[in-house]
Order: C-alpha cells, then sequence, then structure tokens
C-alpha cells in the first residue's frame, strides 16, 4: 500500500479520492514498471546498496519523482 505522501488526490469538499493513472499515462509508465521489476528480480542475494544504486541509475532519467517512488514502494 502506498503511504499518504505517493498518492495524488483530489479534495472536494469533506471528500477526497485518489487520482489514478490515464491509460495513455500507464503504457508511458511500463518501460519504468518492467525495467524495476526485472532490477528487484536481478538483485535477489544483492546488497541493498546494489539494489538502491541499480534503482537510481534506471530512474535517473524520469522526471516525475512522485511516480517513480510510488513504483519503487509497491
Amino acid at each position: 500500500m502506498l503511504t499518504s505522501d505517493l498518492i495524488r488526490v483530489r479534495r472536494r469538499g469533506d471528500k477526497v479520492s485518489p487520482l489514478y493513472l490515464q491509460p495513455k499515462q500507464m503504457e508511458a509508465a511500463m518501460p519504468l514498471v518492467e525495467g524495476l521489476i526485472e532490477v528487484f528480480r536481478s538483485s535477489v542475494g544483492s546488497t541493498m546498496a546494489d539494489l538502491d544504486e541499480a534503482v537510481r541509475e534506471l530512474s535517473a532519467a524520469e522526471t516525475d519523482r512522485l511516480r517513480v517512488a510510488g513504483f519503487i514502494k509497491l
């Protein structure tokens, strides 16, 4: 589950609703998501420092840091 700092929401009155990725946004994010899955799979048995470095390298070019952090958390 994502923590509140990693969720974008819409507030209307006393209601708070999460903002989900639109299909085009999800399609654009798939290379990052697939890359993260591969990094986590290939890092079994590695140190946390090695995993952090691999994730940092993979996500370095991404501009939406909140989305990247959310995918990493998941």
